[in-house]
């Protein structure tokens, strides 16, 4: 305890005269969460990490013309499944596939991300904000670098049924709808058993519009595993 000069004592010694000294130190977030940003990379983080580096491996190989065999052998196990796939059709499930397809939109994505950015908005998080424009604009321009680098054609030897634009690789419409869900569970709902619960929610569309685009011949399997870590994972780190 600090003595102020002199102040009295009595018998024992203590102080009668205390000075009060008031500090002030960082206070919590009234919702008692901890800031967003930044956090360190947790274990699913560190795997996500890996896989995508495990991508972009694989285009610089695929770029540079080295290793072709085992890409051959990924091209032989798409055909397989698309035409197993194709199999399936029926006239009551392809129109139903058809419009499950529109998930993955320009316009459906613009729904998403403008209301994102609205109510970042109104709630004023104004760094979840550019966060999340600044993550749409790198995964943007990554996943249109990307295509036309490896220049994918689409299926061969599989009927397409389904509108489509551009190369296959990486499948575009599945990147866009990816972060943008992606987006709206990171900046919008809050961590723990609801952003956990949200996911499955977003789950719900991500696989009706992978399987729309498989059952109707316009994606290779592996170009929508590759948009979905580009559009989900890499998000998350």
């Amino acid at each position: 305890m600090a003595t102020v000069e002199g102040s009295p004592r009595g018998e024992s010694g203590a102080v009668t005269g205390l000075a009060v000294v008031s500090r002030t130190g960082r206070r919590r977030r009234p919702s008692g969460e901890a800031p967003p940003l930044p956090h360190p990379l947790n274990a699913s983080g560190w795997f996500y990490l890996a896989v995508a580096a495990g991508v972009v491996a694989a285009w610089s190989l695929l770029y540079l013309g080295f290793g072709t065999d085992p890409f051959k052998a990924v091209v032989r196990a798409d055909v397989a499944v698309l035409r197993a796939i194709e199999q399936l059709r029926t006239d009551a499930l392809t129109p139903v596939m058809a419009d499950l397809h529109a998930l993955g939109s320009p316009w459906s994505v613009r729904i998403l991300r403008w209301g994102t950015l609205a109510a970042l908005l109104a709630l004023r998080r104004f760094r979840h904000l550019f966060v999340f424009l600044g993550i749409t604009l790198v995964v943007t321009a990554v996943t249109a670098t990307s295509s036309l680098a490896v220049g994918r054609l689409r299926p061969i030897d599989v009927e397409i049924i389904g509108l489509w634009e551009g190369y296959a690789h990486p499948s575009t419409p599945v990147v866009a709808l990816g972060l943008s869900l992606m987006g709206m569970l990171y900046t919008l709902v809050p961590g723990g058993m609801w952003r956990n619960r949200a996911k499955w929610v977003a789950g719900v569309p991500m696989v009706a519009l992978c399987a729309s685009r498989l059952y109707l011949g316009v994606d290779h399997p592996s170009d929508i595993l590759v948009a979905l870590i580009i559009g989900m994972a890499v998000p998350v780190l």
